[in-house]
């Protein structure tokens, strides 16, 4: 089953970069700076879970963190 390209605002999704059970990778552009970033996108049923939901943004602000 294809999954809907989802609409983000500021963002322009070019392709899907990988995909599990519990979330999307995508590979777009930042329009605001003009720059290619990697969004990580919940399944709609876990995004609604609070559990997930609170563990999803702890994961993002661990990965916020990292620098290369």
């Amino acid at each position: 089953m294809e999954t809907e390209t989802p609409q983000i605002p500021g963002y322009r999704i070019e392709k899907i970069l990988g995909k599990g059970a519990m979330s999307t990778v995508y590979l777009a552009v930042q329009e605001s700076l003009d720059r290619r970033v990697a969004l990580k996108v919940l399944t709609p049923k876990l995004a609604a879970d609070p559990t997930f939901n609170k563990r999803f943004v702890k994961e993002g602000r661990i990965i916020a963190k990292l620098a290369h």
